[in-house]
This record gives C-alpha cells, structure tokens and sequence, in this order.
C-alpha cells in the first residue's frame, strides 16, 4: 500500500489485514490507548485533501514556508524532527503508535499555524471556504479528520515509518564538486588551533579576563508569558514529562546570567524586529531571551532539554566571518529529578559547538572521521537556588567562561531581559500589518550572509555563519552533525557510573 498522494489522500477501503488489527486496537482502547473514535461524515476526507492542496500553494507562492520540521511525502497533514524520527523502531505498541502519530500532526499542526498566520489577507482569504470558519479552525479539523482516518487504516503502518525520515543539513553534491577529502587536509589544522583559542579564556581567572568595553550582565527580568505546549504525548515522553507548570519553574530557574564585554550596540542582546520598508533589526532597547523545549535519547532514556536563545544586531570582527545578526543558544540537558546531565552551545549559525558536561559525566574519545568536539570545561556546580553566569567577548561573541553567579567579582551594569516564547520569532508584526518569520522558508535569516560561505562551500553546509532555524543546525564541518540530533548526547558522553 503506498502513501496517500496529495491528488488521492485516504481512499481507505477494507483490507485483510484490518480485521486483526481493529481486535487489536480495540483491546488497547479498553486501556484507554486505541486510536479516535471520531466518526468521520461522508466527503469529509476528499474535502480536506483540497484544503491542504490549496494552503500548500498558498504558502509556497506567498514564501511563507516554516522549516523548522521535515514535510513527510504522501502525509500532507504529518511533519517530523529527528526526535520524532528516532522513535519508528519502537513503535509496536498500538498506544505508542496512536501517540507518535497523533504528535506528528501536532507538529504539523503547529507549523501551518505560523504559515497561516504570515500570509497575507490575498492568499489566506480564499482558504476559508464557505461556512467553514477561520482558517486555523478549519485546519483543526482536518487534522483530526486525516489522523483519525490514517490510525484506522492499518495498511498505511510501514510506508508512515518510512516516510518519517529527516534528511540531514548537508549538501553531499557541493562535498563532491569541492573535493571534501582535500579540503579535509586544511581543516584539521585550523579546527585545532580555534579549539585552542576558543579554550584559552577558560584557563584565565575570571577577574583576569580583559575587556575592551564595559561589562553588561544580563538578568532574568519580567515575567514571560504561559509556555507553550509541545503536543507530545506523555507515552512518548516518560520520565522527560513535565507538567506545563513544572516546565514553567525550570525555564526560570535555569535561566542563565549573560555578562557581555560590549564595546559597541552590536554587543548588546536585543529583540529581533521588522521595520518599514522590510528592514530586520535587533533593537537592543528591550533585551530578550527565547526559550523553546527539546528532548535528547541518553542510555535508554528520554530527557528533557532547556533551550535559550539571544540575539545580537551584528558579528563585527572586521573579517570575513562578520555579519549582520549573530545569536547564541544555550542548552540544558536535564535527569528525570531534574539534575543535570550537560551544557552545550551554538552560535545561531551552527557553529562554535561546545560542551560542558555535568557531574558525574565524562567525556568520550573523539571518533575517527569526525570533527573533534571542544570542552573547555566541566559545568561548574550550583547551589539549588544559584544560577549561572555566561561570560562573553565582545564583537564575535565568544564563550570565554561560565561560573556560579553568585560570590564573583563584577563591576557590570545590571539590564534585565525578558523570557519569552520562541515561536514570538516564528509570526513577527510588519509595520503595516500582518506578520513575517525571522527564518525564511529555507531556514535561514536574510541578510545574515557571511563572506565565510565562500571559503568553506567545500564542507557541504547551506550558506556557513549565516542565522538559522533551530531544527536546522548542522554543527560541524568534518563528518555530519546535527544540534537537534537526540543521540548527540550520547555519542559524545558518559555517565562515570549507572545513572540510567
């Protein structure tokens, strides 16, 4: 049975193997795990494969595309990201089933609402149909409709988990044409001496460390508004599972201090912006940080990670690699009690990844064909109440420390930001009215092109140092590495005893 097709979406009819499974299903929804038992009225699929057909042309003419989940071919009502991927081998379970199905329409869901949102009135209006209401609710509906006919059509099992896959954010053609294997030769050598400089600041006490401005340290300031939920069933989730208030507790509480040397207002956190005329600006007058939730696959286990971002108006070093717009995310790995497993960090173009691990975690040996992976530091400990300090550089935005905030020399002045939600970024006002993304339809920001991407074209990655769409980060440029892979954690680290 092949996928549904957008010209032929669920002409399901009965099939041999449909009675089986219907006893199975039915004994799973006596526990409460059985697919929806919504009825469906007649026509109500054929209308819906026409909704999606005309809100996926609406959307690729009006350039508001979101790419920060992978379209599933055949499944025009189902997207994926790599945490979603990784679960198709275990999914013989009918309630497991049912709940990955049902968040990868949450993810779809939650995608064309920001797509819907940023088109203009010229092609959202016809989308409405007739007495169908708002576009978004007309959306909700067909969702359902299309999960509830997919769960109950057992013939679409295996082409759905082939269909699951996340093509990486490589370009294996520009590795070919740029003769990666040579350009290797020139990598490794410059790969080791930024990993030593990128070290260095970490060794020099933090009183000691120069500074070419003044100190801004940034602090959690006013109240963000409710989180936002991910969509994702807690039978997929287990122990990572937080409560929407608990979530709430974590993301304040792990909130980082950011101490910035800034020398100019391109050192200064902001809040990314559209101005008349198009212009993207980081208007620094109202510092903010993004938080978004994420979830890592550790020694059989899913955790649960924390993720800030905070941007900047520009990278000015004054060499090919400066640029209009630089950001940082900052990511929290945490234990089902909440303890933590590891920091790691990410400019906004993917790269300058580094790791911190936790106590109780080493480190393992670099794998061959890989790029190395730089660990200035273990994470220092806090008190339980204690947060931490990022100490950055100024121009390029480099990690130079991270240190308990408490007890430490400063002679900074104090901003506070504002914790928001990161989908904020996804639908931003235009000055005339309606929205537009930060991130383009191919995941990246305009105008944050760097001159870089010319000399390092060999490596494969789309436009290197420009911003991208979390969800579209390749982190290295020796081997394929990906910062929302969830067993990057794992293949890079160890508990030193049985913690899982």
């Amino acid at each position: 049975m092949k996928a549904w097709s957008n010209e032929a979406l669920i002409m399901a009819g009965p099939r041999r193997a449909g009675l089986l499974f219907s006893i199975v299903l039915l004994m799973a929804g006596c526990a409460g795990t059985g697919p929806p038992r919504d009825s469906l009225q007649p026509g109500e699929e054929t209308t819906c494969q026409g909704f999606y057909q005309a809100l996926d042309r609406a959307v690729a003419e009006a350039g508001t595309g979101d790419a920060g989940a992978t379209r599933m071919p055949g499944y025009p009502f189902l997207r994926v990201n790599r945490f979603l991927a990784s679960f198709t081998d275990r999914l013989s379970d009918p309630g497991r089933y049912q709940a990955w199905v049902e968040a990868l329409a949450g993810l779809d869901r939650q995608a064309r609402r920001v797509e819907i949102a940023n088109l203009p009135p010229l092609w959202r209006d016809p989308l409405k149909g007739r007495g169908d209401g708002d576009v978004t609710e007309r959306l909700e509906r067909c969702s359902r409709t299309m999960t509830v006919a997919l769960l109950r059509d057992p013939g679409q099992h295996q082409g759905l988990l082939d269909a699951a896959r996340v093509p990486d954010h490589y370009r294996t053609w520009q590795r070919v044409v740029g003769v990666y294997p040579v350009a290797l030769l020139f990598a490794g050598p410059a790969i080791k001496d930024l990993h030593e400089r990128l070290r260095r600041p970490f060794s020099i006490p933090r009183e000691q460390l120069p500074t070419e401005g003044r100190l801004i340290r940034y602090r959690p300031g006013t109240v963000a508004p409710a989180l936002q939920s991910m969509e994702i069933d807690r039978r997929l989730l287990g122990s990572a599972w937080r409560e929407p208030a608990v979530l709430q507790g974590l993301f304040d509480r792990f909130a980082p201090v950011i101490e910035v040397d800034t020398r100019g207002d391109d050192d200064r956190i902001g809040r990314p912006e559209w101005r008349e005329g198009g212009k993207l600006v980081v208007d620094t007058s109202q510092p903010m940080l993004y938080r978004y939730l994420s979830y890592t696959r550790f020694q059989g286990t899913v955790l649960l990670q924390l993720n800030y971002l905070f941007w900047f108006p520009a990278r000015d070093t004054g060499d090919i690699y400066s640029g209009r717009f630089d950001g940082l995310i900052w990511r929290v790995t945490l234990t089902a009690d909440d303890w933590l497993v590891a920091y790691d960090t990410i400019h906004g173009c993917g790269c300058y990844y580094q790791l911190f691990p936790g106590p109780g975690y080493q480190v393992l040996p670099d794998q061959p064909g890989e790029e190395p992976v730089l660990v200035p530091a273990t994470a220092p400990e806090l008190a339980r109440d204690g947060r931490l300090l990022l100490r950055l550089n100024e121009g390029a935005h480099y990690l130079q420390g991270v240190y308990p905030e408490a007890g430490g020399f400063t002679s900074a002045v104090v901003r506070r930001y504002r914790l928001t939600d990161y989908r904020e970024l996804l639908s931003m006002p235009l000055p005339g009215g309606g929205s537009r993304s930060l991130f383009g339809p191919d995941g990246l920001v305009s105008g944050s092109e760097r001159l870089e991407r010319f000399l390092l074209w060999p490596f494969g990655v789309p436009s290197p140092g420009a911003m991208r769409q979390p969800g579209t980060h390749a982190i290295a440029f020796v081997g394929r590495r990906h910062f929302d892979d969830p067993g990057l954690l794992e293949s890079l680290m160890e508990p030193l005893s049985s913690r899982f």
